[in-house]
């Protein structure tokens, strides 16, 4: 019996230092509280930048689908439309004299 009594000592005496007190108990509590207040924060700002970047999103697919249904015809107008449309216009001709020097002697 005596030998049996030694073993669960034994045991015990392992055992029971890996155990938490009231102080681990507790400090375990104020780590886990503080790290709820980070992760509330942190939330926020993951909320702020799924939602700015959903904007942005959505302010590129408009601007790109406005500019897609307002696009300008680029073909090219007939002959006769683009002479009445552009007027001719002359070319200035600038006309230099030739001054011919002659030598004094």
């Amino acid at each position: 019996m005596e030998s049996r009594l030694t073993a669960v000592e034994t045991k015990f005496d392992t055992i029971l230092p890996s155990l938490a007190r009231k102080e681990d108990i507790l400090l375990l509590k104020t780590d886990i509280a503080s790290f709820e207040t980070r992760l509330a924060t942190f939330e926020t700002r993951i909320i702020r930048w799924v939602a700015g970047i959903g904007l942005a999103t959505v302010t590129s697919l408009l601007s790109m689908m406005g500019f897609f249904f307002s696009k300008v015809e680029m073909q090219p107008k007939s002959a006769a439309f683009q002479t009445a449309v552009q007027p001719t216009v002359q070319p200035i001709i600038i006309t230099i004299p030739n001054y011919q020097t002659t030598p004094s002697s």
